[in-house]
């Protein structure tokens, strides 16, 4: 190491759990507008966090399903994670194109998103229920499940074919 570049000290290192790759970084692999959002006021490496945060806990919490976690992504998870979301109804990662401006901006949490085409079908579905037409609501229903449905059985099939080689 150059003489003229200071050693930091990686003892104190501030370290932050990446919800997008699911990994404790260091806080230089942060934007500054991430720990902004994250921890409230805008962190330089010389400011500490607040009180009590620890990234083991926070990747902990993350195993647990019905625990929310605040987001805050690493600079290289940023394209990645808003170029591709993931639909809860075909239940599958679509490009942001296939999904509605309100679906990206009302629904911060993956379980509640839908793509367009899946919320015209359940849009489609609550019209038929509310009208009284079960059988069409039915079909629609049928529809919904012949879509998650393609979707794992081409996972299986790509699944195998990789078993077979």
């Amino acid at each position: 190491m150059p003489a003229d570049r200071p050693q930091r000290d990686t003892t104190t290192e501030k370290r932050i759990f990446c919800t997008g790759c699911k990994i404790i970084k260091d806080q230089d692999q942060f934007d500054g507008s991430q720990l902004k959002k994250r921890f409230g006021s805008k962190l330089t490496l010389s400011k500490d966090f607040k009180l009590g945060y620890n990234a083991e806990d926070e990747r902990l919490k993350l195993l647990e399903k019905d625990k929310v976690l605040q987001k805050i992504w690493c600079i290289s998870c940023i394209p990645k994670l808003i170029e591709e979301f993931f639909c809860s109804g075909c239940e599958e990662m679509l490009p942001r194109s296939h999904f509605a401006q309100a679906q990206l901006s009302k629904h911060v949490l993956d379980d509640d998103r839908l793509c367009r085409v899946c919320a015209g079908l359940t849009m489609e579905k609550i019209e038929a229920i509310r009208v009284g037409e079960h059988f069409k609501a039915d079909k629609i229903e049928s529809q919904l499940d012949q879509r998650r449905g393609a979707r794992s059985t081409l996972k299986e099939k790509r699944v195998d074919d990789d078993d077979d080689e």
